[in-house]
C-alpha cells in the first residue's frame, strides 16, 4: 500500500465573527455565466445571503464557478449553500495561495469541477461545539456525515475529512486527493475582481505533518468491502 502523507495542522484561536461573509457575484470573464465570491468568516445568516445574491443576479443551472476565500464558521450554513452548488451543477474554488477551511471546505467539496492550485488550502476537521471549539462534536459529525452521503461521497472518505480534532486540520494535499480518488482539478483560473486573501483565513493554520497509516490502513479495508 501506498504510504499517503496527510498534512494535519493546528489551528490558531480567532475571534468570533461579529459580521457576516463578504457574497457577491460578477460576470465572468469570457462573459459567459458568472463568478460567486464567498469571502470570510461563514456565520448563520450566510445561506440566506448566499440565495439572495443568486437570485439578484438570475444565476441559472451550470452558470457559476464558486470561488472560496474562508477559514470556515457556522457547518450549518454552509450545508444549505453546498447542496445548492450540488444542485445546481457549479464548479469551486479555491485560488493560489487562498484559504478554505472547515466549513468552507463543505463547501468547495460538491462543486461539478473542484478547481484548486498547488498552493490552495483546503482542509478539513470535526465539528465543534460553539461553547467549546475544542471538543469534538459527536451529533454535528452525523449531520455533516449524513450531508457528505447526500452529495455522493463514500463513507470512508467523509471519516477521512471528520478525523482530525476540532483544534486541527486534514489538508487535501495532491496525494490524498489522488488515494482517496476525489476528483480534482489543478489549474489557475483568471479572477477579474482582485481582493487581498481574507486576513483571518490566512492566519488560521500552522502546518505539521505527520503519516497517520493505521488510519488508512483501517479506511483501505472499509473501502474493500464496498
Amino acid at each position: 500500500m501506498k504510504k499517503v502523507i496527510i498534512a494535519v495542522v493546528a489551528l490558531c484561536a480567532l475571534a468570533t465573527p461579529s459580521h457576516a461573509a463578504k457574497i457577491w457575484a460578477e460576470k465572468a470573464d469570457n462573459g459567459k455565466g458568472f463568478v460567486i465570491h464567498l469571502q470570510g468568516v461563514i456565520v448563520k445568516s450566510d445561506a440566506n445571503n448566499f440565495t439572495k445574491v443568486v437570485k439578484e443576479n438570475k444565476i441559472g443551472p451550470k452558470e457559476a464557478i464558486v470561488y472560496l476565500d474562508s477559514g470556515g464558521g457556522d457547518t450549518g450554513s454552509s450545508i444549505p449553500i453546498g447542496k445548492m452548488i450540488k444542485r445546481m451543477g457549479w464548479n469551486t474554488y479555491v485560488e493560489e495561495n487562498r484559504t478554505c477551511m472547515s466549513a468552507c471546505a463543505m463547501i468547495w467539496v460538491p462543486g461539478t469541477k473542484r478547481y484548486m492550485t498547488p498552493n490552495s488550502r483546503i482542509g478539513f476537521h470535526s465539528t465543534s461545539f460553539w461553547t467549546n471549539l475544542k471538543k469534538r462534536n459527536d451529533a454535528g459529525n452525523e449531520t455533516v456525515m449524513a450531508y457528505y452521503r447526500e452529495l455522493g461521497i463514500p463513507p470512508y472518505i467523509g471519516r477521512v475529512f471528520l478525523a482530525a480534532d476540532p483544534t486541527r486540520y486534514i489538508m487535501l494535499t495532491p496525494d490524498l486527493a489522488a488515494s482517496l480518488n476525489i476528483d480534482v482539478a489543478y489549474s489557475i483560473l483568471p479572477t477579474k475582481t482582485k481582493t487581498d486573501p481574507d486576513p483571518a483565513a490566512a492566519k488560521a493554520v500552522t502546518t505539521i505533518k505527520i503519516f497517520p497509516d493505521k488510519l488508512i490502513k483501517e479506511l483501505d479495508k472499509e473501502k474493500e468491502t464496498k
